[in-house]
């Protein structure tokens, strides 16, 4: 039975996040993007992510996302999540009801080796997605304060079919991170490789603040559904 957590949560962990440019034909082809949202795409620094949860409002899970770039709608920046993985049901189900995110079910496999680290993203399909990284130089503090708004707000469409927007905050440490292999199947998700990656970092712990979405007016966005 799963877990019901309504918002806000709080979160602890560590991850990886990929600072990447994709095309915008790309994106059309692969991040499977809602066609209201994609007429709104405007490129910009586009980020895959992997981040294992120690600490949550569901417990412990592990996740994997594409974040295409910047989306531009009444004239405010926003950012957007097309395709994501997790490890937990209970992840899925209360990331739809909280903030309309798509999450599906893999399982993680994250391992150290003899220099690198690396993850393997299975789908209940069997799709795979291998990753080998190699964290690199000093841990320094950072804090979603000094990024642009639009990095922090989050707009996606539930399965009641609202827009909603959930603006983020967080605080951590993090490093560089050298890419080793990105391996994806485009089953799986978008074939991000390492020609896309631009810059790299491993957050070795974090906090992360997801608070109640806000409904947002379609028609006054211009996402209505007959559009």
């Amino acid at each position: 039975m799963t877990s019901i957590a309504p918002a806000p949560w709080s979160l602890e962990g560590s991850g990886y996040i990929l600072l990447c440019r994709f095309s915008e034909e790309f994106i059309k082809n692969h991040a499977h993007m809602d066609p209201r949202l994609l007429r709104a795409f405007n490129g910009g620094l586009g980020t895959l992510m992997l981040v294992d949860y120690q600490q949550s409002n569901v417990g412990p899970y592990q996740e994997l996302l594409l974040i295409p770039g910047r989306l531009r709608l009444d004239r405010r920046g926003y950012f957007h999540i097309p395709q994501i993985y997790v490890s937990s049901q209970d992840s899925i189900d209360n990331g739809r009801k909280n903030w309309g995110i798509p999450k599906r079910l893999a399982t993680f496999k994250m391992e150290q080796k003899a220099g690198y680290e690396e993850i393997i993203v299975t789908s209940q399909e069997g799709s795979k997605g291998r990753f080998q990284f190699k964290p690199k130089g000093p841990r320094v503090p950072f804090t979603t304060a000094l990024l642009p708004k639009a990095f922090k707000r989050l707009i996606q469409f539930d399965d009641a079919d609202r827009c909603l927007l959930t603006q983020i905050s967080g605080s951590g440490k993090m490093q560089w991170l050298k890419v080793q292999d990105i391996n994806i199947e485009a089953s799986l998700m978008a074939p991000v490789s390492k020609q896309h990656v631009l810059a790299a970092i491993k957050v070795p712990d974090f906090k992360l603040c997801f608070p109640t979405a806000e409904e947002l007016d379609k028609q006054q966005l211009a996402l209505s559904v007959t559009d």
